[in-house]
C-alpha cells in the first residue's frame, strides 16, 4: 500500500544525502507527498505540491488503495 511506497521514497532521500526535500508530485505521488510530509518516515519536507489528486474515494477504490 501507501507506506511501502513512502518507506521506498524516504529510503531514496535518504540514499542521495539530502537533508530538506521539496516534493512535487502527481496523482498517486500527490499522496505520498502528503505522507512523507507528515514526518512519519523521518524526511524533512520544506514542501509538498500535489495536483490531480483523487480526493473522493469509493470504500472499494480506498480498499483497493491500501492494498497495492
Amino acid at each position: 500500500g501507501y507506506a511501502v511506497h513512502a518507506a521506498d521514497l524516504a529510503g531514496v532521500v535518504a540514499d542521495v544525502g539530502a537533508a530538506r526535500v521539496t516534493v512535487l508530485a502527481h496523482s498517486f505521488g500527490g499522496v505520498l507527498a502528503a505522507l512523507l510530509a507528515g514526518g512519519e518516515y523521518g524526511v524533512d519536507v520544506d514542501r509538498a505540491v500535489a495536483l490531480g489528486v483523487k480526493v473522493d474515494w469509493t470504500p472499494d477504490e480506498e480498499a483497493w488503495a491500501r492494498a497495492t
